[in-house]
């Protein structure tokens, strides 16, 4: 459920209630559950502070409404991973610590309609987050080249020690004989080590050597094995078709795997069936030529890409779910928008009426809880045109070209000079300040900073804000700098979190808003920003751009020359 709620006073100023609006989310909460049901892993709601609204167990859920279960978060629980979707882009998917997990960031006020009727949106507040553990990840099996690897050895050893039987003659043949002989307990030894099974076998099909794991795949002793046709260890069906298949082997013999693009089969002696890979390698010898066989039992690879394959298409039906909740969202947020400001224009032009209908039957008193009424409808009004344009920043598409943030500054100073005159603000302006981005996005984010320095050096003689450049680790970067009245560092990290505020809303009226909208744009641009500050000696706001074109030539203190207006 979505709550807003405005105080009603009586004639005496006395609270008597609240006009509470209400909106129901409990289908969206239900379908979501229902896709956490259905996948292989979880699926989990998580509001902006890291808390799970819907999660692993009700326990988990809405616990920062209970002081006992503050600790009970996705935050807390997976922090690495929190850390990445909360600083990532909308939507991703990694693997943190063998787990995998997929995320999208939900925006629900996205299609609320802004100031003079054009779309507008809010912050993506809401994370929508599926979780696979690393178990239903793990994928046993070896590596294939390593095990090509050891059947190479063997027949490279193999061919060795035949050339040498064939070069040798005469006195040297017991020599040659010897060397045979311990060419062939090595040949024997490597291929006893092969970590497949390894069968080799004459031009006639029948098996020559087998090693210790062929007889522990098969089931068969090498005694049986030896002179047989190797047809034996091939399911019936397929005996005939190998029969050929062999035969054309031997007409162009080569290193390749067997049975390219098919499932092969292989047969134990107890007669039950098992998928295989096979590579085969002829190998020429004094006795003719040989094929080497080396055969591994794939059945768990082969669970393992069934189960990569059901997961692939559980993410693909998931992924489908969460476009279908993102739709469900946007309906939700225009829903939200007429059900929102039917109601505070109603409030507000109500308030207004009765102020001029019978405001001379109630006293001072009773006027002024009306206008109060009034400012907090108005004030509801603006947030949520805050929350609008700060979701439809959140979801632009970016239309980069080079942009001139100096002449972007100049007319946003020359705005705040139209709207405040009686305001006396010295500001100063670097020259060069050229970057490529979308140019309707950065004015936006110039806007909020430096109508932020506009705001907080209200009462300063003189009042200074400075755009200019500088570098951060090597990288060119900008910055807004105010003489205002700071802030202190300790609270530096809520300074960019949307509702967010660090000074009295008397005194330095505003949502919370714009330095979260500031952010979101950086970031769209690849770049970063933060601040520096102290208490009663102003800040200084940095940002970075991706894509921050270097000026021609800047000056020992890493600046341009600069313009004052």
């Amino acid at each position: 459920m979505i709550r807003f709620a405005t105080p009603v006073f009586d004639g005496a100023g006395r609270q008597r209630g609240l006009v509470v609006l209400n909106y129901l989310g409990r289908r969206l909460l239900d379908r979501i559950s229902d896709l956490a049901g259905a996948s292989r892993g979880q699926v989990w709601l998580i509001d902006r502070d890291g808390y799970w609204l819907i999660g692993p167990t009700p326990r988990d859920e809405w616990a920062f409404m209970y002081p006992d279960r503050r600790d009970r978060s996705f935050g807390h629980a997976y922090a690495a991973a929190w850390q990445r979707i909360a600083g990532g882009p909308p939507q991703g998917q990694f693997v943190e610590d063998g787990d995998l997990f997929t995320y999208s960031r939900l925006a629900p006020f996205s299609e609320l309609l802004g100031k003079d009727g054009e779309p507008a949106t809010r912050p993506p507040l809401l994370y929508l987050v599926s979780h696979l553990p690393a178990p239903v990840l793990t994928a046993p099996g070896e590596a294939l080249a390593g095990r090509f690897l050891a059947a190479a050895a063997v027949l490279v050893l193999l061919l060795g020690a035949v050339s040498i039987v064939l070069a040798r003659s005469g006195s040297h043949r017991r020599r040659a004989e010897r060397r045979l002989r311990a060419s062939e307990a090595r040949f024997r030894a490597l291929v006893e080590s092969a970590p497949d099974a390894v069968v080799i076998i004459d031009t006639d099909g029948r098996i020559v050597l087998v090693n210790d794991q062929a007889e522990r795949l098969f089931g068969h002793s090498r005694q049986l094995l030896a002179g047989q046709t190797v047809e034996l260890l091939v399911p019936e069906r397929y005996r005939t078709g190998h029969v050929g298949h062999r035969s054309g082997y031997l007409d162009q013999p080569r290193v390749r795997p067997m049975g390219a693009g098919r499932d092969l089969q292989g047969l134990r002696a107890d007669g039950t069936e098992f998928p295989v890979a096979i590579s085969l390698s002829p190998v020429e010898t004094g006795d003719g030529l040989l094929i080497v066989a080396d055969i591994r039992d794939v059945t768990d690879e082969q669970a393992s890409e069934r189960r990569i394959q059901e997961l692939n298409e559980r993410l693909t039906l998931d992924n489908a779910e969460l476009e279908t909740v993102n739709r469900e969202l946007e309906a939700f947020s225009y829903s939200v928008s007429h059900d929102l400001r039917a109601p505070l224009r109603a409030i507000d032009g109500f308030s207004q009426a009765l102020l001029e209908d019978c405001g001379e039957q109630l006293d001072e008193e009773g006027r002024g809880h009306l206008n109060r009424v009034r400012q907090a409808a108005q004030r509801m009004g603006l947030l949520i045109d805050d929350l609008l344009r700060l979701s439809r920043v959140a979801r632009a598409e970016l239309a980069p070209e080079a942009v001139d943030l100096g002449a972007l500054a100049l007319e946003v100073v020359e705005g705040l000079r139209s709207a405040s005159p009686e305001r006396a603000v010295e500001v100063e302006i670097a020259r060069d300040l050229t970057a490529r981005g979308d140019p309707r996005l950065l004015r936006i984010a110039l806007e909020n900073l430096i109508g932020n320095a506009w705001k907080f050096t209200a009462g300063r003689t003189p009042a200074r804000i400075e755009l200019g450049r500088c570098e951060q680790d090597g990288k060119p970067a900008f910055f807004v700098r105010d003489n205002g009245v700071g802030f202190d560092m300790t609270y530096a990290g809520q300074l960019f979190r949307a509702f967010q505020r660090l000074h009295d809303a008397r005194s330095f009226p505003g949502t919370g808003i714009g330095l979260a909208t500031v952010q979101r744009i950086v970031h769209k641009h690849g770049g970063a920003v933060w601040a520096e500050a102290a208490t009663n000696e102003g800040a200084t706001f940095y940002f970075t751009l991706e894509s921050a074109i270097r000026p021609g030539r800047l000056d020992p203190a890493g600046e341009a020359p600069s313009a004052t207006t």
